[in-house]
């Protein structure tokens, strides 16, 4: 056929309104995540969301419950149907996996990066594991990042839009808060700075001012939900594990590595075993060069050299291209992160601001051997994408030879105990409710008591082993309590030793 080309056939656009390469890149991470989602084990925080919609109403939820949870609402308030219809806890896998997919979706359809940066970035550890099959709230931080960089970058200016979008990352959590004010404020001052080069207000006052009131409007909303109730207790390591997070080698193949699923024995540790994965625990008590380097670099890069360059990278190009306010988004939420509440699932955040930012600044159609500041950004940025890689093939092997989490496999031996016992639960044992149509348990409190169980006779108690000291366990089996089974699972964290979280049940069989 005259003047047919093949490649220009092959970017055309095909189904979904991708191009056929992109198309192919999507099919590939939707069977991705089909595979990673399947084996996958619901951890704590998972749970804790899921039993906070079950169990209260929706007035109650928001302006009461949430303020204990620390969170805004809007995750809560996707999942608040879904828990209420009586769907299995296992949806909430699949609605986080949906919003991956989407966001995913937005990056290959509207993105202006390079096709060398498409076909590795959405396979990295951030969009295809921690942000996609692990069900919290930032899974649907990506595909609001990335509509909002995309509506930044519009040739028209359409502020409500982007105040809704502002809005929404606003009330998905905290991070997202800090990240929506810092790019509101730089979409702001642009608006400012074109009115000024004009002369007059391009965009209409009325509707400037309608944004505004969405946007500050939803930032009411965060404060009215997460102001502290006067009886709020702030996080602290607990006195009996007071473990230290901090990166290290991996001590482990996924492929040799044994399944760690259950164990019928509770057996000390070994002398040398590593450091405990500080899953709730301990972040505190790293300094503050361990803290800053486990948010900047940790999620970029192990190599702290190349994570360092590409900041620079990414702060010089912003800047040059007259969008220096949005560095601050990464800052501030870089020193949140790192003074109040350092925890591992919050630092990969940083990795989707950067992209954010990149993405606002790109500049599309500039050939690829001219040397300059965004092509040398891009090597880079190509570079840490496949250095990402094997930390998302890890996971996923990984969560398809072991337990992630220990509450399903603990719900699903007391299920099989006879009908009328009475259990207590204790510390993590709320992470178990999600698996029961009605309420397991008689007791239920954060600390186990043991005059208290001893005086009230409970025949089934679980709790997570690192709760309970050795001397408490030693006084239960005195009273007659056999620990029978540990359940266990591990959490997965690129580059860190892995250590398994275990819920014990110890039974009694005066009653049977």
């Amino acid at each position: 056929m005259p003047g047919y080309n093949p490649s220009m056939a092959f970017q055309r656009r095909g189904i979904l309104g991708l191009r056929w390469a992109d198309l192919a890149i999507f099919a590939a991470y939707v069977n991705m995540m089909y595979f990673a989602v399947r084996r996958y084990i619901p951890w704590e925080d998972e749970g804790r969301a899921w039993t906070v919609v079950r169990y209260f109403g929706l007035y109650d939820m928001v302006f009461h419950a949430l303020r204990y949870e620390g969170h805004p609402p809007l995750w809560y308030l996707i999942l608040f149907p879904l828990a209420k219809l009586g769907l299995p806890y296992t949806y909430i896998n699949l609605v986080s996996t949906s919003f991956a997919v989407a966001g995913v979706y937005v990056f290959l359809r509207y993105s202006p990066f390079p096709y060398y940066i498409k076909v590795v970035l959405p396979f990295g550890f951030a969009m295809a594991y921690q942000y996609a099959v692990v069900a919290r709230s930032y899974c649907i931080f990506p595909l609001l990042g990335f509509l909002i960089a995309n509506e930044y970058r519009h040739p028209t200016r359409r502020p409500v839009r982007m105040a809704i979008l502002l809005a929404l990352l606003a009330n998905l959590s905290v991070h997202g808060t800090i990240v929506a004010c810092a790019f509101g404020v730089s979409y702001a001052w642009d608006l400012y700075r074109e009115h000024r080069s004009a002369g007059e207000w391009a965009e209409p006052v009325p509707r400037l001012r309608l944004a505004g009131g969405i946007f500050a409007a939803s930032l009411a909303l965060v404060l009215v939900v997460l102001w502290p109730p006067h009886d709020l207790q702030a996080p602290v390591a607990h006195p009996l594990n007071p473990v230290i997070h901090k990166p290290a080698p991996a001590t482990y193949h996924p492929l040799r590595h044994p399944a760690i699923i259950v164990r019928t024995a509770v057996e000390p540790a070994p002398a040398n075993a590593p450091a405990p994965l500080a899953l709730n625990l301990g972040i505190g008590s790293l300094k503050i060069l361990e803290r800053i380097s486990t948010v900047f670099f940790y999620p970029i890069a192990t190599f702290a050299p190349l994570a360092t360059e590409f900041y620079a990278l990414v702060f010089v190009l912003a800047w040059r291209r007259g969008k220096a306010l949005l560095i601050g988004a990464p800052l501030v939420l870089g020193a949140f992160i790192v003074q109040v509440y350092l925890r591992l699932w919050h630092t990969s955040l940083m990795w989707i601001v950067l992209i954010m930012i990149l993405w606002v600044v790109w500049e599309k159609g500039e050939p690829f051997a001219r040397l300059s500041l965004q092509n040398a950004t891009a090597v880079i940025f190509a570079l840490i994408c496949l250095l990402q890689l094997p930390w998302a093939v890890e996971a996923v092997i990984f969560e398809h030879l072991h337990a992630t989490y220990p509450a399903k496999a603990t719900a699903d031996y007391l299920k099989t105990l006879p009908q009328g016992l009475r259990i207590d639960g204790f510390d993590h044992a709320h992470t178990l409710l999600p698996y029961f149509e009605f309420y397991p348990f008689h007791r239920q409190a954060e600390v186990l008591d043991v005059p208290t169980v001893l005086r009230e006779r409970p025949d089934v108690l679980v709790f997570r082993e690192t709760t309970v000291t050795p001397e408490q366990l030693a006084e239960l089996h005195k009273a007659g309590y056999e620990n029978l089974h540990s359940f266990c699972g591990t959490p997965f964290f690129p580059n860190q030793p892995l250590t398994p979280l275990c819920m014990d049940v110890l039974e009694t069989n005066w009653e049977y």
